[in-house]
């Protein structure tokens, strides 16, 4: 490759390249690199799964149970990307309840 085909260090496309390991710049390595990372994904989500497995034995044999907050994910997922006023509406949906009652509900549920 010329000198004046090259990206200047200022692009992006330069940036991203030097982002990738070594073993990833060419194109034959940037494949494997890739494969690698949805493997340690897999292998992260498959040991997710046994934690959540053990978690739920461990709630079981102390015969607890867990109801996700209104008994609704959607919910939690409103949560954990901080719509807290979507998550109160969802929650006022779901119990049937007034907008202090579900406000307060939705704060006891995001104190640690």
């Amino acid at each position: 490759m010329r000198r004046q085909d090259r990206p200047s260090k200022e692009s992006a496309s330069w940036k991203r390249l030097l982002d990738l390991p070594t073993c990833a710049r060419n194109g034959h390595g940037a494949a494997f690199y890739f494969r690698l990372k949805v493997t340690g994904l897999q292998r992260r989500l498959v040991s997710l799964e046994r934690v959540e497995a053990k978690l739920d034995l461990l709630l079981k044999h102390g015969g607890l149970s867990y109801e996700p907050l209104g008994g609704s994910t959607e919910i939690e997922d409103a949560l954990k990307a901080g719509e807290k006023v979507r998550a109160v509406s969802l929650y006022r949906a779901a119990n049937g309840c007034t907008l202090a009652e579900a406000k307060a509900a939705i704060e006891r549920a995001q104190r640690p």
